[in-house]
């Protein structure tokens, strides 16, 4: 409840399927969208008010609580109030079958492969490190990075994920980091978009993170923002650090750079709040 641009997830319990609650969703937006067109201009002045009602809220915040009945009332991207029995102009969700809690988390993707999920479904680490961030990748053209990026976003937040970290490692050229950041974007998803290498010799990784910076990044309060996805890789990490960006890496493995892993993991990985660990024990 407390990340102003999470939205409150879906949920679904006994006797309210998914079909029934996309519908009724439809036809609130749908309705709101006709009442906005009949309003005068001068109406259009407030904030777009949703108010979630009647379901049990789990907040997450002991500043907010948990309530076993009330209401969520959002306006704009915000979330104005949480309690029981809010009164507002607002579009009305009715949630009293339901759980409203915030958005789930995914700290850890590479969203490019979505449209390779059904690949490999018993296959092991070597055959994923062989098929799919091997062969597969090096195939991948701007617009299938695109794509994988967009429908990944998408489906996360149909699973009630609204906030992810995307470490795609296809940056074959910079228009496909280009596509992978525009999935991002016009997904409506909140990302950290942390990126990673890729494969052939068009790739510019990581030099080109400063162009990508600059192109697309000019805030760190907008909702995809930039990190570097590195290897334990001392160069990597100081250009992330010359930079101010966050730093996202892998530690699984034959990770090489074991002389730099000695200086620099107990001073930096395991104590520094802007390196994230991925796959670590």
């Amino acid at each position: 409840m407390g990340d102003n641009g999470a939205k409150p997830s879906r949920s679904t319990t006994a006797g309210v399927d998914r079909r029934a609650l996309l519908t009724s969703a439809a036809a609130v937006l749908a309705s709101t969208a006709l009442e906005g067109i009949a309003r005068p201009a001068v109406a259009q002045r407030g904030p777009v008010r949703t108010l979630i009602k009647g379901g049990v809220v789990l907040s997450y915040d002991p500043a907010v609580g948990d309530f076993a009945r009330a209401d969520v009332l959002i306006e704009d991207r915000r979330i104005a109030a949480v309690r029981p029995d809010i009164s507002a102009d607002a579009a009305v969700i009715d949630a009293s079958r339901m759980i409203v809690l915030p958005g789930f988390i995914d700290t850890h993707h590479h969203f490019y492969q979505s449209a390779l999920r059904n690949v490999l479904p018993n296959g092991v680490l070597a055959d994923y490190f062989r098929d799919i961030s091997g062969a597969a990748t090096n195939h991948y053209r701007p617009e299938d990075a695109y794509i994988g990026n967009l429908i990944g976003a998408l489906r996360s937040l149909d699973a009630g994920i609204t906030t992810i970290t995307d470490l795609s490692q296809v940056s074959n050229t910079p228009e496909h980091s280009d596509a992978l950041i525009k999935g991002l974007t016009e997904s409506g998803i909140r990302a950290i978009y942390a990126y990673s290498r890729g494969s052939g010799p068009g790739a510019k990784y990581p030099d080109d993170v400063e162009r990508l910076q600059k192109t697309y990044f000019s805030s760190a309060d907008q909702l995809v923002t930039l990190a570097l996805g590195t290897a334990v890789n001392k160069e990597q990490w100081l250009l992330a650090r010359r930079l101010g960006l966050r730093i996202f890496t892998h530690v699984v493995g034959g990770n090489r750079g074991v002389g730099f892993v000695r200086v620099w993991i107990p001073k930096i990985l395991f104590a520094d709040p802007l390196v994230e660990r991925a796959h670590r024990a």
